[in-house]
């Protein structure tokens, strides 16, 4: 069984098509024993590691089923999102007290410190601190903070940590870019009750994000604003992260298959998951590196 390392990168909403690339490279005879990840990348791979995975894709498409806006506090005044009562779902669905040294599988979330100004890499202690601290999108969500220390999402200055798996040993190294440029279509179909329950969710996006509206005339929110920022911040510093580490395979997810924010999503953004990573192993395949 051919091993492999994998780099999973952030990108809110465009993370649920990280289940699919785990799910399709499990399914054609993978072993992945080491993950790397940022924001939304180290909360899937989290849960892969944690071997709840499952769990967690069946959850998310059943999103639509739960009051979202009850999963999240957020302050008008400040502009930010507290998401103490979303990593609590989060963190009962991983179990009690689990850390990353005891993983089956070798796991870094990567972070920043703002006090510091530097990278942090999570790869011991508690997995669910971690992949808290490296989630947390700035003007967005409250910075976590511990022993003094303020954490953000790790995006910020590394959103692709191929780097975090220089001292891993697999067969290949994959990097997962969920902010690609490329210009690919897919053909998704998904049953109409569903895009009925899809759209139930959307709408309860749509009344947070005018909460953020100071002026509602305006055409963009902070989500808008903090989002486009964001993919301009990643894909700057994206080439230099690739030029400096080496990486055996590339699967790149487009980065106009939805806004940062559209996690009604997750059952269109799992199956393009799958049928990026699907071309991209007969690409592969067929330059004989696999």
């Amino acid at each position: 069984m051919k091993t492999v390392s994998l780099a999973l990168s952030g990108g809110a909403a465009r993370g649920y098509a990280h289940i699919g690339v785990i799910k399709e490279l499990v399914n054609n005879g993978f072993k992945i024993n080491a993950i790397a990840a940022t924001s939304m990348g180290a909360v899937v791979g989290a849960m892969f590691a944690a071997g709840k995975l499952n769990d967690y894709e069946e959850w998310v498409k059943n999103l639509y089923k739960l009051d979202i806006i009850n999963l999240l506090d957020f302050t008008v005044g400040g502009g930010l999102i507290k998401t103490d009562k979303l990593f609590n779902v989060l963190g009962q669905m991983i179990g009690p007290n689990v850390l990353i040294e005891d993983l089956p599988v070798k796991f870094c979330a990567v972070s920043v410190d703002i006090v510091n100004k530097k990278e942090v890499w999570f790869d011991k202690g508690d997995l669910l601190f971690a992949i808290k601290a490296s989630s947390a999108i700035p003007s967005i969500f409250y910075p976590v903070e511990k022993d003094g220390h303020l954490y953000v999402d790790g995006g910020i200055l590394n959103n692709l940590p191929v780097g975090a798996l220089r001292n891993t040993q697999s067969d290949y190294v994959v990097a997962v870019d969920i902010n690609s440029n490329v210009k690919t279509k897919y053909d998704i179909t998904i049953q109409k009750d569903e895009e009925k329950q899809q759209n139930l969710l959307l709408k309860q996006f749509n009344k947070i994000s005018k909460k953020f509206k100071k002026d509602q005339k305006k055409q963009y929110s902070i989500f808008d604003i903090a989002a486009t920022s964001f993919d301009i911040i990643q894909n700057a510093l994206k080439s230099y992260r690739l030029a400096e580490n080496k990486v055996d395979i590339l699967i790149e997810i487009p980065q106009d298959v939805c806004k940062m924010y559209d996690f009604h999503k997750a059952s269109q953004l799992i199956q393009i998951g799958q049928i990026a990573t699907k071309k991209a192993l007969e690409f592969y395949g067929e330059k004989d590196i696999i």
